[in-house]
């Protein structure tokens, strides 16, 4: 399975100039392109050094690539560290950004971003529900932990599939098994 490496979107590529010289001279790749690829301290577990990934351009072309070692620095801001990418490139401008595909660890929890109308909270917001949809008039209440959010979005970790269908609007006054209507406004 493979799969963006983290549930709220891009992870942001930079390419360098290939004017930009490094202490590790790889020949077995054609430019001198190297991708910093900014990736958070808590997730780096799953940026391993010798493993493949896949760049994809803002053209949606896909590029193979080959993780490199992480820079000996983290962003104080961000918290993200630097870790190079090494890919055959066609010349590319400094500066653009990526998207980069990773594979991660298939025993892991999928994580999916949900609208935030989508997900319930009791009061003192310690647990976390959606109501998912199991015929065409039934919602149960599906447990989830959460992860990062945005304005609108926010990230959920539980028993769900890409698939399942689930209950973006007025689903907070529903008790498990409610019967539903469904509205295509």
């Amino acid at each position: 399975m493979i799969r963006l490496l983290f549930g709220l979107g891009i992870i942001v590529v930079t390419a360098c100039s290939p004017s930009v010289k490094t202490e590790e001279t790889r020949t077995e790749f054609a430019t001198d392109f190297i991708f910093l690829l900014d990736v958070p301290y808590e997730v780096s577990r799953h940026v391993a050094s010798g493993e493949s990934c896949s760049l994809v351009l803002p053209d949606g072309t896909y590029l193979p690539a080959t993780i490199g070692e992480p820079l000996a620095t983290v962003n104080a801001v961000s918290q993200t560290q630097p870790v190079r990418l090494f890919a055959d490139a066609p010349p590319l401008p400094e500066g653009m950004r990526l998207k980069a595909v990773i594979r991660v660890n298939e025993n892991e929890a999928l994580k999916m971003l949900l609208p935030k109308a989508a997900v319930q909270s009791n009061e003192t917001l310690t647990s976390y529900w959606v109501m998912k949809l199991i015929d065409d008039s039934t919602a149960v209440r599906v447990p989830v932990e959460t992860g990062n959010s945005t304005a609108d979005s926010m990230e959920v970790c539980g028993p769900l599939t890409p698939a399942d269908r689930i209950v973006l609007t007025g689903g907070y006054a529903l008790p498990d098994s409610s019967k539903i209507i469904i509205s295509h406004d």
